[in-house]
């Protein structure tokens, strides 16, 4: 970038002296014709100055930044950023970057957001400013990601989340070759420390690092408390968990995840025996299992723990959460969802009213850390008494999301008594 603006400015002054020697060597002329001559060398000079201190302004204000993605890279990006490709983790970006984030936005693929979550999607659109003027240049998870039309569009960088870049990694040679550099981040594996990485990189590359500073130390601090506090809990207590917003029907159990992905390593960090866990071990899959009715009425776990969202609707099963979902909304989804499973009124978590819901979309986010102080609340009561989960979702949303309406339910007790038919 140096070099370039160099060259313009020796430019510049080579076509500067270039004019006084073209004046000098001229023959003799009126003095109306060695005016216009004189004046003509003034305005060069002029120009040519003007030019150069052009030059050096845009030089002193732009500048590049090196970051190691999430992939191990070293990408150089240069400054500042104005016309991005985001691929996917909106709040986290609105969060982090601030109110105006999705106006330094330029393309996106907005399948990768509104296939799972139109809700917030339509939430974004009425009230992020910026979000509407987006290029949508396709998905990964569609395969149909146009990296000549993102190419075209000649964005001063592409962010990317993991699985995009494991999905066209073949093809990230051709964004770089044309001038577009890629930055990996994953907030997807959901541990602190791909989280706090991730929140880095979007702080140097957009130039609030002290916002993303602010971020990271709220979010190392309550990951550290509950840390302090479970060290020192001997007995442990039991769950059972399933996603729900993937399932059809009730008679239908949802996944489970093992201890170190996702839902199932928030378990582990907030203290649970998840009686998933046990199985990780000898299961097809290293993330996840759906488990046998049998089991978990063998099993007869303490806690009972729902993760909906707004995929289950009307034509099936399965807790509703969210923007724009009441208590009363998710209420109704649940009815009839024990009698569906035969011997559930049996388990302890049934019986004790130990059922608790967390919304989809809160995962992968920068204040999950709350959702693992949720649970081990629940789980724990009095060693974690001085937290409000609630109250801090709420303060959370208020200064990191501002433009996004907090109405909704995002984490709830469902007691059996106002689901029962």
């Amino acid at each position: 970038m140096k070099n370039r603006s160099i060259q313009r400015i020796v430019a510049s002054t080579l076509a500067f002296v270039m004019t006084l020697g073209m004046c000098a060597c001229g023959t003799t002329t009126s003095e109306q014709e060695y005016g216009s001559e004189s004046a003509s060398v003034e305005a060069s000079s002029s120009n040519s100055v003007e030019s150069t201190e052009e030059v050096l302004a845009e030089n002193e204000e732009k500048s590049e930044v090196t970051v190691t993605d999430l992939a191990g890279r070293e990408v150089t990006v240069s400054l500042p950023v104005e016309n991005a490709y985001l691929g996917y983790y909106y709040e986290n970006f609105l969060a982090v970057v601030g109110p105006d984030a999705f106006t330094r936005v330029k393309a996106t693929s907005l399948y990768d957001t509104e296939g799972y979550a139109n809700t917030l999607a339509t939430i974004y659109k009425e009230n992020v400013e910026g979000y509407t003027d987006m290029v949508d240049v396709g998905s990964t998870l569609q395969d149909n990601f146009d990296v000549e039309k993102l190419i075209e569009l000649e964005c001063d960088v592409a962010i990317m989340g993991q699985y995009q870049y494991d999905a066209i990694e073949d093809k990230v040679n051709l964004l770089e070759e044309a001038g577009i550099p890629v930055v990996i981040i994953d907030y997807s594996t959901a541990t602190e420390e791909t989280h706090i990485a991730s929140t880095e990189i979007l702080g140097k590359v957009f130039g609030v690092e002290d916002r993303a500073g602010e971020i990271i130390e709220n979010y190392k601090a309550g990951m550290a408390n509950v840390r302090d506090i479970v060290s020192k809990i001997s007995e442990t207590k039991t769950t059972f968990h399933e996603f729900q917003s993937v399932i059809s029907t009730y008679s239908e159990v949802g996944v489970s995840d093992f201890a170190t992905y996702l839902f199932g390593r928030y378990l582990s960090q907030a203290g649970a025996d998840d009686i998933a866990f046990p199985i990780a071990e000898t299961a097809e899959s290293g993330r996840s299992t759906t488990l046998d009715m049998e089991y978990i009425l063998d099993k007869d776990p303490e806690v009972w723990f729902i993760i909906g969202g707004e995929t289950a609707n009307d034509e099936t099963d399965g807790i509703v959460m969210g923007y724009g979902i009441s208590e009363e909304d998710l209420i109704a989804s649940a009815k009839g969802m024990i009698d569906s499973r035969p011997g559930f009124t049996n388990l302890s978590a049934v019986k004790n009213d130990q059922i608790y819901c967390v919304e989809n979309n809160t995962l992968r986010t920068l204040r999950d850390y709350i959702i693992i102080e949720y649970i081990a609340k629940v789980l724990y009561p009095d060693e974690f008494a001085d937290l409000d989960p609630e109250k801090e979702f709420e303060e959370y949303s208020k200064k990191y999301l501002p433009s996004v309406p907090t109405d909704g339910t995002f984490i709830y007790h469902l007691e059996v008594a106002d689901i029962e038919s």
